[in-house]
């Protein structure tokens, strides 16, 4: 047949190419796959904003309660009071909401970007 290119390869060869060609589409495949989780993870953190998550040492004054102390640096990255201080009882080992004047917090809170000291949010 004219027109067609034809092959003579013995069965040790056609294994060799078969195994290269799958070879070959699986690194692409494989690149394809990591390239699509990079951008995703990409695309993520440029609707997340230029907020990090930064910590700050909080002393409780009398009277203050973990609720008041929370509200002051609460904001929205963190979904709802309730979890916010949630994470707030998991960084300070407290078992209870129950606080007293003179200790003082590790307050986690979102600043506007790397490096900087100011609070986004405070009431």
């Amino acid at each position: 047949m004219q027109g067609f290119i034809h092959f003579d390869l013995e069965q040790q060869d056609y294994f060799k190419y078969a195994a290269l060609t799958a070879a070959a589409i699986f690194i692409i495949l494989f690149t394809a796959i990591l390239y699509r989780s990079q951008s995703a993870n990409a695309r993520a953190n440029r609707r997340a904003g230029e907020y990090t998550e930064l910590y700050e040492s909080v002393q409780v004054q009398s009277g203050e309660s973990l609720w008041e102390i929370s509200s002051r640096y609460y904001s929205d990255e963190y979904k709802s009071m309730k979890r916010y201080i949630a994470k707030i009882k998991r960084l300070n080992h407290l078992s209870g909401e129950k606080i007293s004047a003179g200790t003082y917090l590790i307050i986690p809170y979102y600043a506007a970007a790397v490096g900087e000291n100011t609070r986004r949010s405070t009431k």
